[in-house]
């Protein structure tokens, strides 16, 4: 599963994620076969309710979180990673994430290059036509800050701001602001 994890996180690719969502809804059924969308839509679902999330904040279809039929909410992420974060397999997929000045896609990797932030933010990016997101944990002296945001309407100058959001969470932390 790491790698897996890997695939869709650090190199941000959408059929990875779509393998995932399908494989978690073949381990679902009796024979351990045929994972389907729907199948893995309503595991996905299931999962957040759990979490206290609610329906309004999400429409599940293929997996990749930023497509056309997906939504989800800045909350429902943060809520996601939260969970994750507590829970027994947060190093696993911490090691997942892209790490900020350092690997993964370039919205993460080619971002936080400055030695005060650099390899201090694990995020996953997504970008979709009119869409920029970018969701994650710093790493601070301070302790952990798990965040997400969620743009709509973007411009150029969209991925800049996101970037300054989050390193301002860092520069507030260790009293830089």
């Amino acid at each position: 599963i790491s790698d897996c994890l890997n695939r869709c996180n650090k190199d941000s690719l959408n059929f990875a994620a779509e393998a995932l969502m399908k494989t978690i809804a073949s381990y679902n059924n009796p024979d351990n076969k045929n994972g389907s969308w729907t199948r893995g839509a309503e595991l996905i679902g299931s999962f957040l309710r759990e979490l206290n999330i609610d329906e309004n904040e999400f429409t599940i279809d293929d997996g990749c979180g930023l497509s056309r039929n997906d939504e989800l909410s800045a909350n429902l992420i943060a809520q996601v990673l939260l969970d994750i974060y507590k829970g027994s397999n947060w190093e696993l997929y911490k090691d997942s994430l892209a790490i900020g000045g350092v690997d993964g896609t370039g919205p993460v990797a080619d971002h936080f290059q400055e030695e005060k932030y650099k390899g201090k933010v694990l995020a996953k990016s997504g970008t979709i036509n009119g869409v920029k997101s970018l969701s994650g944990i710093c790493t601070t002296g301070g302790g952990d800050y798990i965040f997400s945001i969620i743009t709509n309407k973007s411009v150029g100058t969209t991925r800049q701001a996101i970037n300054d959001i989050v390193e301002s969470i860092i520069d507030e932390v260790e009293g830089e602001i």
